[in-house]
């Protein structure tokens, strides 16, 4: 029982890591801000980083798809409103959320 609960620890701790991996870069726009923001545009170097996190999270969650739309959960028209609403305009954005819940 013991180990089972170590092996539930050690797989919650491991997913919340790779979560802010993925999620922890800087964004397009707070790297556009912090260009616009300095006087000689030394930002320049850190602009050219790696791919955005979410298209990263997005092809991670694509393997899961068929299983999604298997168990209905195929992205609507509402979800897609209700979610743009909140600031997430992006079609990555709602495989993200379909892919999480």
């Amino acid at each position: 029982m013991l180990s089972l609960i170590v092996a539930i620890a050690v797989t919650v701790f491991l997913g919340v890591a790779l979560l802010i991996l993925l999620l922890g870069g800087k964004s397009a726009v707070v790297t556009r801000l912090t260009e616009v923001a300095t006087v000689d545009g030394t930002m320049q170097e850190e602009a050219a980083g790696p791919a955005e996190p979410n298209q990263a999270l997005a092809k991670a969650l694509g393997v899961l798809a068929p299983v999604r739309k298997m168990l209905g959960m195929t992205a609507d028209s509402d979800v897609t409103r209700r979610l743009s609403l909140a600031g997430y305009r992006e079609p990555v954005h709602t495989d993200i959320f379909f892919g999480v819940k």
